[in-house]
């Protein structure tokens, strides 16, 4: 898994955004490049098809252009993407699956880290298969959780949120985040208990 990006805006984002609001395309396509692998990896965790992750992303980043004079002030832009982006995922999930529980039967997707330096080309190989094997046992663990759950582990583990910009992307309180962030938490290391030998080697 990335290491998580920092989320807090920079003067230059908050002086693009504010030219944006007027209208500033050429403003929009350098802050869009700030968050485009981003959103593009939120798309693809929930879709799980490149080709529809990319027309979603696209489709966010428009969304956005278009709303973002209802960016308040006191909102993080980062929190506010990813409330379009999230919803934007679940509503054509519905659309595609016909289904009433949205966000039902996803499976989780993360990007490779590059190789690091150091050992060998052998032990690299045999760690990152140990590593794949782990990651596909976690993945199906937290794809076997129940929507609710899922997201927040998702939102906060993959998407790199705060718990504060989940809670805000969920619409629920801070108190009621940590309450799901914690039962999503017990519930995934009991459904580890049978892989804890492999987890561990």
């Amino acid at each position: 898994m990335s290491p998580r990006p920092k989320n807090e805006i920079t003067k230059e984002e908050e002086a693009l955004i504010a030219k944006v609001k007027e209208g500033d395309e050429y403003a929009f396509s350098k802050l869009m490049a700030n968050y485009k692998q981003r959103i593009y990896g939120c798309c693809f965790r929930r879709l799980r098809d490149e080709e529809s992750a990319e027309e979603a992303a696209i489709e966010i980043f428009t969304k956005a252009f278009f709303n973002i004079g209802q960016l308040k002030e006191n909102k993080k832009f980062i929190s506010w993407l990813f409330t379009i982006a999230y919803h934007h995922c679940m509503d054509r999930l519905k659309k595609k699956r016909g289904k009433e529980e949205r966000g039902e039967d996803l499976l989780v997707e993360d990007f490779p880290d590059p190789p690091s330096q150091g050992p060998s080309p052998e032990d690299r190989i045999l760690e990152q298969e140990k590593q794949n094997i782990v990651q596909r046992i976690v993945q199906r663990e937290i794809n076997n959780l129940k929507p609710r759950y899922r997201e927040i582990i998702l939102l906060i583990h993959y998407d790199h949120l705060s718990l504060q910009e989940a809670a805000e992307v969920l619409h629920i309180g801070i108190n009621a985040a940590k309450t799901r962030k914690h039962r999503a938490i017990e519930k995934l290391n009991e459904n580890l208990k049978p892989f804890q030998e492999i987890l561990r080697t």
